[in-house]
């Protein structure tokens, strides 16, 4: 829960990270609505050889791109025999290999090498491609992203191609292995959350949390004694994030702030790294520390905070009673 406002209220109001991926988003469709516009009253033979310029590139970048992905599959293929040599090809003669110890080899003569020796002392091994995007910043270069899964483990790529005389080869390829998929922590956990709270040095403090959604996501309200209606001073929403693997909360406050955390277990501690801006674009970060006392309490402390450019104190810890006691 984030107690900010009544334990040291301006320096401590967070703010939504991607509020700027929003606001660029809704920027990029303004601007392109604007240049279709203004480019409507073109001439119509304009029109018709700019549209054959565009779905000539189109065709050219899907047709690169399916050379690349047939690619990796023929390096899947090469790998499952063990054929060292067909691999090598695959790069220029120049191009690098950077292992994911960071260990970096050099031209293809190397390449092959590297490659004969490992296959040498291990027996050839089935070898899943996952491409997930292609990439052109220029015509005759493309980036490559994906996933390679062998029985021993997956590690993750990025290949740098260039195109020579017709054909596609690395220049580049980064190798790291992949992380870990961490095991879900079920919102439930958080069940003992859910009633009426209040902070006990400090009367004028209310928080209520309910679940909502059917039970995916817990909606926390913080109430004051000079809310306006019973109208709650700030919102927070707490779920699992299945992009970020991991529970999040997205808090929000009148004054227009918002704010994003990632929260983590820890025996009966939990920790939210939380970051943002104040409603006027001030940012701000801290971790708090939620530590599970019994189903009736709670205390709350706020660390490495940071707002308006300078690094400010920890917190007092706080306890927080429940209202309704179990």
């Amino acid at each position: 829960m984030n107690l900010n406002m009544y334990f040291n209220r301006r320096p401590l109001n967070l703010a939504l990270a991607s509020i700027g991926i929003l606001f660029f988003g809704s920027m990029v469709g303004t601007v392109a609505g604007a240049e279709a516009k203004a480019s409507s009253g073109g001439s119509a033979s304009s029109k018709n050889s700019q549209s054959k310029v565009t779905t000539t590139d189109e065709a050219i970048k899907a047709e690169d791109e399916s050379a690349i992905r047939a690619q990796a599959n023929q390096y899947a293929v090469s790998y499952g025999k063990g054929d060292a040599k067909a691999l090598a090809l695959q790069w220029s003669v120049d191009g690098t290999l950077t292992e994911p110890s960071g260990k970096k080899l050099r031209g293809r003569e190397e390449i092959e090498k590297f490659f004969a020796a490992h296959f040498k002392g291990h027996a050839p091994q089935k070898l899943d491609i996952d491409v997930e995007s292609v990439k052109f910043p220029a015509n005759n270069i493309a980036i490559e992203v994906g996933t390679t899964k062998l029985p021993t483990g997956n590690s993750r790529y990025t290949a740098i191609h260039s195109k020579d005389s017709g054909h596609w080869q690395m220049i580049s390829v980064f190798e790291h292995d992949a992380p870990a998929k961490l095991t879900e922590v079920s919102i439930s956990e958080l069940s003992w959350m859910v009633g009426s709270w209040g902070a006990k040095s400090n009367s004028d403090l209310r928080v209520q949390c309910d679940w909502t959604a059917s039970k995916k996501f817990l909606q926390v309200n913080f109430y004051s004694s000079k809310s306006d209606n019973n109208t709650p001073s700030e919102t927070e929403i707490i779920g699992w994030n299945p992009v970020l693997n991991t529970i999040c909360s997205w808090h929000f406050n009148s004054d227009g702030g918002l704010g994003m955390g990632r929260w983590k277990k820890d025996g009966d501690n939990w920790l939210v790294s939380a970051r943002g801006s104040d409603h006027d674009g001030t940012l701000a970060s801290a971790h708090y520390i939620l530590h599970k006392v019994d189903d009736n309490s709670y205390t709350w402390k706020s660390t490495k905070r940071f707002a308006e450019g300078k690094n400010l104190p920890d917190s007092q810890e706080i306890l927080v009673m429940r209202r309704d006691q179990k």
